[in-house]
This record gives C-alpha cells, sequence and structure tokens, in this order.
C-alpha cells in the first residue's frame, strides 16, 4: 500500500490509498480488529458446540475451522493491499491512456 500510495504521489501529485477523513483510517484499524477476532476466536467456539452436538466429528472440524480461520485472517489481512494495489494500477493504466 505503501508503494502505491508514494506511487500516486510522484506520478500523479495525489494522495491516492490515503484516507480522507485521517478518521477513516481508526475506523478501518477498529473494523479489521474486530473482523480478525471473529475470524480467529469463530473457529474454537463453532468447535465447541459441534464437539457437544456431534462428538464423533469434532476432531476432524477443529482441523477444518483452524485452516479456514487462518486463511480467513490472511485474506482480510492482504485484502487492503490487493483493493489499493488494484485502485492504483487502474488509476495508473488510465492516466498512461
Amino acid at each position: 500500500m505503501s508503494v502505491v500510495g508514494l506511487g500516486a504521489e510522484i506520478l500523479f501529485q495525489s494522495e491516492f490509498g490515503l484516507p480522507d477523513p485521517p478518521l477513516f483510517a481508526l475506523i478501518g484499524v477498529v473494523i479489521y480488529g474486530l473482523l480478525a477476532n471473529v475470524c480467529f476466536t469463530g473457529g474454537w467456539i463453532l468447535e465447541l458446540i459441534v464437539r457437544k452436538a456431534w462428538p464423533q466429528e469434532a476432531d476432524r472440524f477443529a482441523t477444518l475451522s483452524l485452516s479456514l480461520g487462518v486463511i480467513f485472517s490472511v485474506l482480510l489481512t492482504l485484502a487492503p493491499a490487493i483493493v489499493v494495489g488494484a485502485g492504483g494500477f487502474y488509476k495508473l493504466l488510465k492516466h498512461l491512456r
């Protein structure tokens, strides 16, 4: 994200990728923290429920929920960089035309 922001500053003299107003950045950090906690804690909470309801499936579900929790957390962490990077790439292509 820093590379896109720096490139936008140098090439376009704009602050692309920086939130306006900066309070949006704080809101984004809080939302990220909440969603990351849902990804990490949702798995073990669901595992406890599955362990009570279907004990024979609990071990398989534990492995699956851990894997999905890690995958969703990684995707959640990479999502802002992917979105800003794609937007920056689009703006660069539009500028070059």
